[in-house]
């Protein structure tokens, strides 16, 4: 008897110890290992427009004011609620957008001033990214990006702290604006992290700050550090595969103060994500499918092809593209240019890269939609180039010309893009020309791009809105969204990256932003496509498709139209959480 009561009186003692530790340590949520993309140690909002890998982290890590639904809806995020004020006598045409109150993942808070600022880099002459067009209907944004003006000068102005106020050139249309307000190109930016850091701030863990659900908490090795710590760098890190480890987790401050006792799963569900670059795409598979991975949108296309019927796949308006530099011989030549693009079968590079990619019959991608009929813009628009590829009319139009051409390409572990590049060089080759291939990290990539150092370029050429307006604009010298030089005597545009200049293509996009109508701006871009394809400043080659394969486990995904993943209510079924985990061996 003595013994029992013994017995009891210590399992007693044992679970009054268990019931100590649950209750002093706070369950955080589920740590969900996934392979979202492909390498990505750059977050910067001003990257998506040739990234579509980057385009899948856009709505995990920033908010903008308004968000586009995968079928295309808009609805509010950030904006709370908006309305107008106009003057016709006056001339005046007003939008003004309330904000929701939240914060940045450091903690302060998300002003008016950060979306003025964000909006006026874009503007600014300094500044290279094509989605400046997409604010030329704010009083006085051309004439800023061309350097006429100053960023002082643009009607945009944060008359509040929750307050955007937007002054435009003349009549507008507030739910096309909204539309284009989701752009993940309009984010909010801070201008005190930018202005230090300008090169730098996205790609290091002490820098980065972003205003989405999640908050990035190791990126490239680097851990962020506890409040009021020091961030571990890479130098320090104790495990070598922990330089490629990128992990998101739940932001405290996402419409939250970081206040103890806040309900802090309200908004955000999910703990953290947790990626390892390590491991190659094989190696991630197997450990989808062994259960110790719950997400895969990155995959070899025969782990792919297997598992075509599982695998959720959709159009995303991105198309892998290649540019021409028309400023250097033999592609100066448009001829040349023509012949190159119309001699490759995309028919066979579609089957190259495989993951539900389609061959691109013309330029501007599917899912792409006109403005005045929501129709998809290329099955309006037809098909205007032949996938199938023509080598005798490539012939024709080199005419005996000849020359060296280096394709650049962005290293991919997969190895897809040098693939593609290998293929095209034999083509190319059998024109007559003499065809290197080259391909680069991330870092010496962007420098080719923006300086325009490279024959040919790959790029995933990215829709920033659902209509054609940031896939044709920037080919015309007013809206190539380049760097302007502001110097006396300087003419006020610098063109294309490619380089292109007609004044006809330019005529016709001006037409397409005058247009009175929907109806007329579609058809003006219409007309700029097929312009496009004759001046051949690029082609695309295949149209992008999104694709994931998740567990049956986890549930509450959602897409935006882009692309990018919504994982806020993202569930995982059997999740224990810690405080009730109990091992075998206590």
């Amino acid at each position: 008897m003595k013994k029992i009561v013994a017995l009891v009186l210590a399992l007693v003692a044992v679970c009054g110890i268990f019931a100590g530790c649950k209750n002093d340590n706070t369950d955080k949520g589920a740590i969900i290992p996934i392979n979202l993309t492909s390498e990505m140690f750059n977050v910067d909002p001003g990257r998506v427009f040739y990234d579509a890998e980057a385009m899948k982290l856009s709505s995990l890590l920033f908010e903008g004011l308004t968000r586009m639904t995968e079928d295309g809806k808009v609805e509010k995020a950030l904006a709370k609620d908006w309305y107008t004020r106009i003057n016709e006598e006056k001339n005046e045409y007003f939008l003004y957008i309330e904000l929701n109150k939240t914060f940045w993942s450091d903690g302060r808070q998300v002003i008016a001033e950060h979306v003025v600022y964000a909006w006026k880099r874009l503007l600014d002459p300094a500044t290279n990214n094509p989605a400046a067009s997409l604010l030329y209907d704010v009083k006085n944004a051309r004439k800023v990006k061309s350097g006429e003006m100053t960023v002082d000068d643009i009607g945009l102005a944060a008359p509040e702290d929750l307050l955007v106020e937007i002054q435009f050139e003349g009549p507008f249309d507030v739910d096309a604006f909204l539309k284009k307000a989701a752009s993940p190109a309009l984010v909010p930016m801070r201008e005190d992290v930018i202005s230090r850091f300008p090169d730098t701030w996205a790609t290091k863990i002490e820098t980065v700050v972003t205003n989405g659900p999640f908050a990035i908490t190791k990126l490239g090795g680097a851990e962020a550090p506890e409040e009021g710590g020091e961030a571990v760098s890479e130098e320090t890190a104790e495990e070598e595969e922990a330089d490629e480890l990128f992990t998101i987790e739940r932001s405290t401050y996402f419409y939250l103060t970081g206040v103890s006792g806040e309900n802090i799963k309200k908004y955000v569900t999910p703990y953290r994500f947790e990626m390892n670059y390590s491991l190659t795409a094989d190696q991630q598979y197997d450990m989808f499918m062994n259960g110790d991975l719950h997400y895969l949108g990155y995959m070899s296309k025969e782990n792919y092809e297997a598992n075509a019927k599982k695998i959720k796949t959709m159009d995303i308006p991105s198309a892998y593209t290649y540019y021409f530099n028309t400023t250097k011989a033999p592609l100066d030549d448009v001829n040349v240019r023509k012949a190159l693009a119309t001699a490759i079968s995309r028919d066979e590079i579609a089957a190259i890269a495989g993951r539900g990619v389609t061959a691109a019959d013309g330029y501007v991608p599917h899912v792409v939609r006109e403005i005045s009929s929501n129709k998809e813009f290329r099955k309006v628009g037809g098909s205007l180039i032949n996938t199938a590829g023509d080598v005798s009319g490539a012939k024709a139009l080199v005419n005996g010309k000849s020359g060296k051409i280096t394709i650049t390409y962005r290293n991919d572990k997969a190895g897809v893009e040098a693939e593609i590049a290998k293929y095209v060089q034999g083509v190319w080759n059998d024109l007559g020309f003499t065809v290197d291939i080259k391909g680069l990290e991330n870092a010496e990539y962007e420098k080719a791009l923006y300086n325009g150092d490279f024959d040919v370029l790959a790029i995933d050429c990215c829709a920033l809105t659902d209509d054609a307006t940031s896939i044709l604009a920037p080919f015309a010298k007013y809206y190539s969204g380049s760097v302007v030089s502001v110097k006396d005597g300087a003419e006020f545009f610098t063109p294309h990256v490619t380089g292109i200049q007609s004044d006809e293509y330019d005529a016709v996009i001006d037409k397409a932003f005058a247009a009175a109508t929907d109806a007329e701006k579609d058809a003006a871009f219409h007309e700029a496509e097929q312009l496009l394809i004759d001046l051949c400043p690029a082609t695309a080659l295949y149209f992008d498709a999104d694709y994931y394969l998740a567990d049956k486990n986890l549930t509450g995904i959602k897409s935006t139209f882009f692309g990018a993943r919504y994982f806020s209510k993202t569930d995982l079924k059997g999740y224990v959480p810690e405080t009730e985990i109990v091992s075998e061996e206590e």
